[in-house]
């Protein structure tokens, strides 16, 4: 089965389901975050090993779990294609606008730990050095700030009317997708000065 990322409410609903089923102990929108992260860091073989490593909680090992892990490795393939395309068309995979709020901020919250737990699965830290001792540059400031993000609510009453507080996550989301473009451009060398990327992952 093919997925679109951006038909953002089917396949969130459809992967939500599917992971769902297997219950694992991790959120499909954290899964996502942590395969983005890898990609960046480390590369398809890196993501592809710890989606593997995930989907090993399970017991099971019918027709609807090989099901799941096809989809997971869809998705990580078009995230992938969509990272190295021309267009800044990368979404992370969290609840269509139609969600409720809370839903949508939670999502974004466990997508962005994901993001940070796959980039330092990768090799990637704050302090990570590339190319002849110089720092990735914004990498230091795009981690703090998705940790921040990571640790987001939405607090009762903390907006008067709910487009603002709709507004203000929307540009959170905005800021979300165009940083990990960036991060996946900027870590380029990083990817290609690891030899064997899965073998690092446990």
């Amino acid at each position: 089965m093919r997925f679109e990322l951006n038909s953002k409410l089917a396949e969130y609903a459809i992967l939500s389901a599917a992971v769902e089923s297997l219950q694992l102990s991790i959120d499909i929108s954290e899964l996502h975050g942590g395969i983005c992260g890898l990609l960046c860091s480390a590369g398809s073989s890196a993501a592809a090993s710890w989606v593997d490593d995930c989907l090993k909680e399970t017991s099971k090992i019918d027709n609807v779990s090989q099901s799941v892990r096809e989809q997971i490795r869809e998705l990580e393939l078009q995230s992938l294609r969509i990272l190295q395309g021309n267009e800044v068309d990368f979404y992370p995979l969290i609840p269509d606008d139609d969600s409720a709020l809370q839903e949508q901020v939670v999502a974004l919250s466990l997508w962005c730990h994901g993001f940070i737990v796959g980039l330092g699965l990768g090799g990637i830290s704050f302090d990570k050095s590339i190319s002849e001792g110089s720092k990735i540059e914004n990498l230091e400031e795009i981690i703090g700030d998705f940790s921040e993000i990571s640790r987001a609510c939405v607090d009762e009453g903390e907006f008067e009317v709910e487009s603002d507080a709709g507004f203000a996550f929307n540009e959170l989301v905005e800021y979300v997708r165009v940083s990990v473009q960036i991060i996946f451009e900027e870590l380029e060398v990083a990817r290609f000065a690891v030899p064997d990327p899965a073998m690092r992952i446990h």
